[in-house]
């Protein structure tokens, strides 16, 4: 196992070695795929050049066999991005103009104006000479020469010759002959060039998907050492995660330690208070005690002070010695006293119509005594009354107060527990403090190490960890995430540069459209104002006119046929032409209008983009300050923990400790100290973190 073998840090360190190793042979794959891309590249022209040039070939042997030319997806072109599309123009302005589709609907207008014109002899006869174009001559290829006989070869007979006639057939026979060798091998030539044109175009893919199966073959070796490398790494982690305890992180144990701290004062509170109950009632058993204490003395005085005989001073301190009886001790001690003497005076009434005659207060149960005066007898009566309320006002006292102590012990028990387990957190708390110093002095004790080695050019991917160097995760994640602001505002310049691109884009686009529109204002303009028209046009439109009312009287089922005049079909074509005029103006006038509309639109979103940035700008603004108003929070506690003075502390300490007398006072003296001594260490490693800042960031930004 892993624990056997190597330490938490060890396995760490293999970790981050592991994800470099990945990190690496990614960086090298993705230098054998831009080769690659850079060779298709220049594959693909090659392709492209000897297609070119096989399709010239057929076009001379007049051969259907043609070689399609490679061409690459969008999405290979980077500038691609900054084309204008149907769909662009579309999101822009809500519709696409008419020219933009111009260009593709040109072939299918060339070959409506051809047919319009075949009526024409000059047209039908261009057509049949030189396809409808007018190009220029080219140079014959000798495939294309031809030898053409005089008339006059094939009206006379071979008898019929002359001898010059004959030297000039048989001339022209070998020239015929000399020509159709000459052809044929000329032929044989570029059948051969075309057959070499294309098994170079073989070739050449053949050896581009060798090189593309070689690619992929390395890919996924690759593939599969990434793979197997990220699985060490996750059985290291996964190791490393169980190993260690969620609980023993600082967070949770300060967590845990603020709640036993708070649980721990409301328990001092309470035995506080319970303590104090305590007090009370001791106090009250000590007055209940001294009260009863009190009487037995006031009662004895009094018993001596009137000089009485001794058989009656025993029998009177008898019966103030009398006990209750069993039934009466089962009463409640709450009864009042008129309660009690209203049933000693119905017992007194029972038994004194039975026996002799008794005094109403005196009980039943008391013996009186000859020769005892009656005021005597009522005050040891009184006197036993009083006792026996003091015993019960002493025994609820004692029943209050003993349980009051046991409640006290258990919270005591308590106390010392929760006290114990704070001692435990604080324990556990500082250590895991002192592994944070210990990982936070290797990341600075490797950065100072690694700080002169940065530029070095890396070696070549190797297996072997003896010289490497690991950097805690945390500080390459900030580092990381210095490196992502920087991009982030890199990639918000390029953004911004790209949007004014387009916008240039689109500018110089709307300049083309406006040209365009201009020009083919000032064309229909030329067309008004040149029009002539001529008999042959009459004709023309006089013949178009008769076909349409042919056409309309055969759809409604009319057969009449009117013959109209010259003049009235010039007169209706040239209306035509003036409400065709007009309706242009009018879609001109609309175009501009909304032309107009479009721009206070695009306004309007500008105006909307620069309300919403300003809003993200805002809020972020407010988000700083809140953050900037926490740290200058925290920097004066700081401030004020190291500026108040040790004598304030110890008194405060003292002042704790008088207050909850289980406080130990060296236990607030050491948590003062570590607080002073971590406040010194936050700003050391404050001051350390802006020098390392201030050393590898503007660095980066200049690699960037």
């Amino acid at each position: 196992t892993l624990d056997k073998k190597f330490s938490s840090f060890q396995v760490r360190r293999s970790v981050q070695l592991r994800d470099a190793f990945s990190v690496q042979l990614r960086d090298a794959f993705n230098q054998m795929f831009d080769a690659v891309a850079m060779d298709k590249k220049r594959t693909v022209e090659q392709i492209n050049q000897r297609a070119k040039l096989a399709s010239a070939i057929a076009a001379e042997l007049k051969c259907a066999q043609k070689v399609a030319a490679y061409t690459s997806p969008a999405c290979e072109d980077p500038e691609a991005l900054l084309k204008v599309t149907e769909e662009d123009v579309l999101s822009e302005l809500g519709f696409v103009p008419s020219w933009l589709s111009s260009g593709e609907n040109n072939e299918e207008g060339k070959e409506e104006d051809s047919n319009a014109c075949i009526d024409e002899a000059s047209a039908r006869a261009l057509q049949q000479m030189m396809d409808g174009q007018l190009n220029s001559k080219k140079d014959m290829n000798v495939l294309e020469i031809k030898l053409e006989k005089e008339a006059w070869m094939d009206e006379v007979k071979p008898e019929d010759m002359t001898e010059t006639q004959k030297k000039k057939v048989a001339e022209f026979e070998r020239q015929t002959t000399q020509l159709a060798a000459l052809q044929e091998a000329y032929r044989k030539k570029q059948e051969g060039n075309l057959l070499r044109v294309k098994e170079e175009i073989r070739d050449l893919r053949q050896k581009f998907q060798d090189k593309f199966k070689r690619l992929q073959d390395q890919r996924r070796q690759v593939e599969t050492e990434i793979s197997k490398e990220e699985l060490y790494s996750i059985r290291h982690c996964v190791w490393v995660n169980s190993s260690i305890d969620r609980a023993n992180s600082l967070d949770d144990l300060l967590r845990e330690l603020s709640d036993c701290s708070r649980q721990t004062k409301r328990t001092t509170e309470e035995v506080a208070k319970v303590r104090e109950r305590c007090e009370q009632l001791e106090t009250q058993h000590r007055n209940a005690q001294q009260t009863e204490k009190e009487i037995v003395a006031s009662l004895k005085a009094c018993l001596h002070h009137a000089q009485l005989p001794p058989e009656t001073y025993n029998a009177l301190m008898a019966i103030f010695r009398q006990k209750r009886k069993q039934s009466q001790n089962r009463r409640s001690t709450s009864m009042s006293s008129s309660s009690e003497r209203r049933n000693d005076a119905l017992q007194e009434d029972e038994s004194c119509r039975g026996g002799a005659r008794r005094s109403p207060d005196i009980p039943e149960d008391t013996a009186v005594p000859e020769g005892v005066d009656e005021t005597f007898l009522r005050k040891v009566l009184q006197a036993r009354q009083d006792k026996r309320e003091a015993e019960s006002r002493l025994s609820a006292i004692s029943a209050s107060l003993e349980k009051s102590r046991r409640y006290l012990s258990c919270l005591q028990q308590r106390q010392q527990q929760e006290a114990s387990l704070e001692a435990s957190f604080v324990e556990r708390i500082s250590e895991a403090r002192r592994e944070l110093e210990m990982m936070e002095m290797d990341v600075k004790l490797l950065i100072e190490i690694k700080q002169g080695r940065v530029e070095v050019s890396s070696p070549a991917p190797v297996n072997m960890y003896e010289d490497a160097c690991i950097v805690h995760k945390e500080a390459i994640e900030r580092c990381n995430e210095a490196i992502l602001a920087i991009g982030k505002q890199k990639l918000d310049i390029l953004e911004m540069i790209k949007e004014f691109r387009r916008k240039i884009v689109m500018v110089e686009w709307e300049k083309q459209v406006l040209d365009a529109e201009a020009r083919e204002l000032e064309e229909k303009t030329k067309d008004v104002h040149m029009l002539r028209v001529t008999k042959e046009i009459q004709k023309y439109l006089a013949a178009d006119a008769d076909k349409k009312e042919r056409r309309s009287q055969a759809g409604v089922g009319k057969e009449a046929t009117p013959k109209v005049p010259a003049e009235s079909t010039v007169t209706e074509n040239s209306g035509k032409v003036s409400g065709q005029l007009h309706t242009n103006a009018e879609q001109e006038g609309e175009i501009r209008r909304n032309s107009q509309l479009d721009v206070l639109d695009k306004k309007i979103r500008e105006l909307r983009q620069d309300i919403k940035k300003k809003t993200c700008e805002n809020a972020a603004l407010e988000k700083l300050a809140s953050d900037l108003q926490q740290d200058v929070a925290y920097g004066q506690k700081i401030k004020q923990l190291r500026e108040k003075p040790l004598g304030l502390l110890l008194r405060t300490s003292s002042l704790i400790a008088g207050n909850n007398k289980k406080t130990s006072l060296q236990y607030v003296r050491r948590l003062q100290h570590a607080a002073r001594r971590h406040t010194d260490e936050i700003d050391e490693l404050r001051e350390e973190l802006n020098r390392l800042r201030a050393r590898t960031i503007p660095m980066f930004e200049s690699a960037v």
